[in-house]
């Protein structure tokens, strides 16, 4: 679903700021993924 890493860093706030926690549940992110965007 990650087409270019520049897209998914934008997405990925928005949805951060939205709701990871929901966001993370419904795609199944696993926690390795948001420590590496929150880590940028």
């Amino acid at each position: 679903m990650v087409e270019s890493g520049e897209n998914a860093l934008d997405i990925f706030t928005r949805k951060m700021v939205t709701g990871e926690r929901l966001i993370e549940k419904i795609l199944g992110i696993e926690e390795g993924t948001l420590k590496f965007v929150v880590a940028l």
